[in-house]
């Protein structure tokens, strides 16, 4: 019971999930918490330990807290927002069991008298469980004004709405991305949407939603959501409705129906079916050995980079660093803990190795949609090609 808490309020709440969890696992597999210097980063550690938890093939976490009526007036609507966002990113494996300290016989009452339970909506049972347009936007602009007032505008907030939808897991991410461009440096609102759009587009977390919300999907449910992500007419006007109005996989803007969220129909135009074979490892080699690629050129001394005859483009001190490292092992799969280890301050986690990954492909990068320098390698990490050239 998370209610007999001395004073229980956000981050105790955040922390006392990740550390009774830790304490019911096994002992070979429980992992000693380090403490969050906020509920944000708290809950941003549950999030990731429950991702690898279930990537290592665990079936099933249930979290039952008792008393939460008492303990949710500690909590604030952000909180709720994460719970629900946990329920659904890891749904076919994650589950809260949530009680109150009022009698059966009183909610049995109020149920019967037309009133809900006092959890009602806190948690949509539906596939994607959007927010409506006003707490999506609500969201965004409270998430914007902690990192900096004057990000606050309609511009910005209308386009991590189109970009994430009303997906309160990926607007939350849109929101952390906004506060790391920021901290880089971006002021000029184009450039800011660029990196925010390749970063929530190439966001782990983002694509390992999207696969969830896809593998349940019938055949037929799958093309009309591919031909509505690639623009082309649909016929099945009744799959349309019930992925618009059941599964809120999409929804109408002006006079079409496309995907709840851009990255989510980037993510469609871009997908390989199960079916498609994995590269094998001479095609990984041939990969690294491209016939012909525009030449990249890199100065360390005025950290710039230019691709061909393109005017060259400055690296930030951390993109610089990455990149330096990554150039003493080309050709070379480096996992995203060798890079945190060597190129990042201790304490930072797995995702803000993407995200720089993300905008130093939106430099050194002809396409960053379609990477042919700077490679993925899934489950293992990254690979720069031997087409680099050193000035």
């Amino acid at each position: 019971p998370l209610a007999e808490l001395a004073q229980p309020d956000r981050l105790r709440f955040w922390r006392e999930l990740r550390r009774r969890m830790e304490q019911a696992l096994p002992a070979d597999t429980a992992a000693a918490p380090a403490r969050g210097r906020d509920p944000a980063a708290e809950f941003d550690a549950l999030e990731e330990r429950l991702e690898d938890l279930f990537r290592d093939g665990y079936e099933r976490i249930i979290f039952v807290i008792d008393d939460f009526d008492l303990v949710a007036a500690a909590l604030e609507r952000d909180d709720l927002h994460w719970l629900r966002s946990l329920v659904v990113r890891f749904r076919e494996h994650f589950a809260l069991v949530i009680a109150s300290v009022d009698p059966i016989r009183k909610l049995t009452e109020e149920q019967t008298r037309g009133m809900v339970s006092p959890f009602y909506n806190v948690i949509l049972d539906r596939r994607v469980g959007l927010l409506t347009a006003e707490d999506a936007a609500e969201l965004v602009r409270r998430a914007l004004s902690t990192v900096n007032a004057r990000l606050v505008r309609e511009e910005l907030v209308d386009f991590l709405l189109q970009e994430a939808g009303r997906h309160p897991d990926l607007l939350r991410r849109a929101c952390l991305h906004t506060m790391e461009v920021v901290e880089t440096g971006v002021t000029n609102i184009d450039e800011l949407q660029r990196a925010l759009r390749a970063d929530l587009r190439y966001d782990d977390h983002a694509r390992f939603l999207f696969e969830r919300l896809l593998e349940r999907r019938t055949e037929a449910e799958k093309q009309v959501l591919m031909a509505l992500a690639l623009g082309q007419p649909v016929a099945e006007e009744d799959t349309v409705m019930h992925l618009a109005r059941h599964l809120e996989l999409v929804e109408r803007r002006g006079d079409s129906y496309v995907p709840f969220a851009n990255a989510f129909a980037h993510w469609l135009r871009t997908y390989s079916p199960p079916g498609v074979s994995e590269p094998t490892e001479s095609q990984h080699a041939e990969e690294a050995r491209p016939p012909a690629l525009p030449p990249l050129v890199y100065d360390p001394h005025t950290r710039t980079v230019q691709i061909g005859d393109a005017p060259p483009k400055v690296l930030s001190a951390l993109e610089n660093k990455l990149l330096a490292y990554l150039l003493e092992r080309e050709g070379e799969v480096c996992p995203p803990e060798d890079l945190l280890a060597n190129v990042w301050p201790p304490g930072r986690g797995r995702a803000v190795v993407e995200k720089t990954i993300n905008r130093l492909r939106g430099k050194i990068e002809p396409d960053s949609n379609r990477p042919v320098y700077l490679l993925s390698r899934y489950g293992q990490g990254y690979l720069l090609r031997n087409a680099v050239r050193k000035r």
